[in-house]
């Protein structure tokens, strides 16, 4: 006891720094009842040993997987071995990036939001964490179920929700490129922001959107799921190239086809 007191005077600031901060959490809960803005657990529930190690399991079975195809595909075209595909370069690195990306988002959309509890008002931070699960099915039961209604209001509602994980993910993208720019050339870089910011905006649209008509056809659930696809589709993500190796050569321009006669058949060449 008097170890901690001889702390606290010789060096005060910390005690009522700490003081101060639990003083405003408890003054914020009495006056706005929002207590989900001041509870800080769910903030690191992602840096928990528990959910790290989920997330670097998950990553390695996606890039195993990826590269298993790599190495089955180059084996089968005689470009190389089976062996030789899992380096350095084409698992442990990609692995790495994906478990940093995976940890990043989320802490860099924590540190969001505990900047908006600190500066902002409780209404307004209230608007931007907001559960639209829940919200869909708040206005689902004032509104009687007019479900026409409920999408236009989810429009606002899931726009103002989406910004801060945008923003984060653009945050973290803008740190990897910062990184990279001893290497990268300056139109690379100005390129891959520019297309960052398209993604920025397309995810906050798409949630808006997609959340909307998931509402209009199943409140709570589907308004979700909506938002979930709005995003993928809005961003243009290439999920396909985690799934399809190389998909987008499907896409790729192959210039004017031919038909060529041979004995009997007809073969069409590009």
């Amino acid at each position: 006891m008097a170890s901690t007191l001889d702390a606290v005077a010789a060096d005060p600031a910390p005690f009522f720094r700490c003081a101060f901060r639990s003083a405003k959490r408890e003054l914020s809960l009495r006056f706005y009842g929002k207590n989900y803005l001041v509870d800080r657990r769910a903030f690191l529930a992602h840096l928990s040993a528990d959910a790290l190690v989920h997330t670097a399991l998950v990553a390695g079975l996606m890039e195993a997987h990826l590269v298993l195809v790599r190495a089955l595909a180059d084996k089968a075209a005689g470009r190389c071995t089976a062996a030789d595909a899992c380096t350095c370069d084409t698992f442990v690195r990609p692995w790495l990036a994906n478990v940093g990306r995976a940890v990043g988002y989320p802490t860099m959309t924590r540190l969001l939001e505990d900047w908006c509890i600190e500066h902002l008002t409780a209404r307004t931070t209230g608007k931007l964490i907001k559960d639209i699960f829940l919200s869909s099915l708040r206005k689902s039961v004032r509104y009687q179920g007019q479900r026409a209604a409920i999408a236009r209001l989810m429009l606002p509602t899931a726009a103002r929700a989406a910004l801060l994980p945008a923003l984060g993910v653009f945050l973290v993208e803008q740190g990897v490129l910062q990184w990279q720019l001893a290497t990268a050339p300056a139109a690379t870089y100005w390129s891959a922001t520019w297309q960052q910011l398209l993604r920025l905006v397309g995810a906050v649209l798409g949630s808006a959107v997609g959340a909307a008509i998931g509402t209009y056809i199943e409140p709570g659930t589907g308004t979700v799921l909506g938002a979930g696809l709005g995003q993928v589709l809005f961003t243009g993500v290439t999920a396909s190239d985690r799934v399809f190796l190389d998909s987008t050569r499907l896409f790729a321009s192959r210039g004017r086809m031919y038909v060529v006669s041979v004995g009997a058949a007809s073969v069409l060449l590009y």
